[in-house]
């Protein structure tokens, strides 16, 4: 807790939790650290109703589902947001949402919903057109789809950079066919710990790419 004037009007960095414990987003988050650092704000990870530690007690309640929903989570940041000024003297001080995934998805809808709580949003990797009425073809690889666009020139990679991607699946496959082949695509990625099959190595190689 910061003192003085200029605590009071420093921002507020709010992370809109979202469908994990709280915790794996404080430790996943570099950017509200780096940037709250240099300006002095108050970093806050607020967990989403219904995870872990923030179950409502609905026993004996029907549809109790029915009170987790995108616009309840939403209203409950925007009232933590006025507690927290409230505490910290804060009325001044600007919020930034932040958030990935759904929790990107959180924190622009916060944006649109409470333009009177939040200042701004950063959204990282959040499919917010990827909902039922903005969608206009029913598939299960938008994600896939939305990678290959960040690796192609459209994304502002080079033009070979999703062809070369593409053509190295099968080839790691084939090389991995052999004992020493797998022992070879261990030194070429520095793993550990010895390779055991091509899928597991594929399996690393591709979690990068839905992470950003």
């Amino acid at each position: 807790k910061g003192t003085g004037k200029a605590a009071k009007t420093a921002p507020i960095f709010f992370y809109t939790g979202n469908e994990s414990p709280v915790e794996v987003y404080i430790n996943n988050t570099g950017l509200m650290w780096e940037v709250g650092e240099r300006q002095g704000a108050l970093l806050v990870f607020a967990e989403h109703r219904f995870e872990p530690e923030s179950h409502p007690d609905l026993q004996s309640v029907e549809n109790c589902f029915g009170y987790c929903t995108t616009a309840q989570a939403l209203a409950d940041y925007a009232a933590l947001i006025g507690e927290l000024k409230t505490e910290f003297d804060a009325g001044d001080s600007p919020v930034i949402a932040f958030g990935g995934s759904y929790g990107g998805m959180l924190a622009g809808w916060m944006r649109i919903r409470y333009p009177d709580v939040i200042a701004g949003s950063i959204a990282a990797s959040a499919p917010v057109w990827g909902l039922a009425q903005t969608m206009h073809q029913e598939r299960l690889d938008w994600s896939a789809r939305a990678i290959s666009r960040g690796v192609s020139k459209a994304g502002g990679a080079s033009e070979q950079c999703l062809w070369n991607i593409r053509a190295a699946w099968p080839l790691l496959e084939q090389v991995a066919l052999s004992p020493n082949g797998l022992k070879l695509l261990g030194e070429a990625a520095k793993s550990c710990a010895p390779v055991p099959s091509a899928r597991q190595l594929a399996e690393w190689y591709q979690s990068p790419w839905f992470t950003m």
